[in-house]
């Protein structure tokens, strides 16, 4: 975790300490794994690199504005259930984490005007992806 280029997000007191509990459930994925599943992501953004609502792959979208913290936690408990998710912002940036915990410090992974992240759970079956103007996207895939 010392080396990964966000982990200030985590452990600075200017932004946010997570406890040593918390930090362990935060697992950075090496950058092979992560482009790995960033090609997957492909499938579901546009030529700008956005999320896609239009992909036929998609059984059902919702979006909600990222506004209000406590209903965008509330929100994302329900669509994530508790599971392991891998979220992204590039790349080659990935961790590996718990979605109890990422929804609960949502808003220290996805800033405002300058991230768009996309969360995946191991399991494939939905995608989330927060878009850099305040918006959540929830894509339930299609089962193939």
């Amino acid at each position: 975790m010392d080396e990964f280029p966000l982990q200030w997000r985590w452990t600075d007191e200017q932004h946010c300490i997570l406890s040593h509990e918390e930090l362990c459930q935060i697992q950075p994925l090496f950058p092979d794994y992560a482009k790995e599943i960033w090609d997957s992501s492909l499938n579901f953004i546009d030529q700008d690199a956005h999320f896609s609502p239009n992909s036929e792959r998609f059984d059902s979208i919702e979006i909600i504005d990222a506004i209000e913290s406590t209903t965008i936690n509330s929100w994302l408990k329900a669509k994530m259930a508790d599971t392991h998710i891998v979220v992204f912002w590039q790349p080659k940036l990935a961790v590996r984490m718990t979605s109890t915990l990422f929804a609960k410090y949502w808003d220290e992974f996805c800033y405002p005007s300058c991230d768009d992240v996309f969360i995946w759970p191991e399991n494939g079956a939905w995608i989330i992806y927060y878009a850099h103007y305040e918006k959540f996207f929830f894509g339930k895939l299609i089962n193939e």
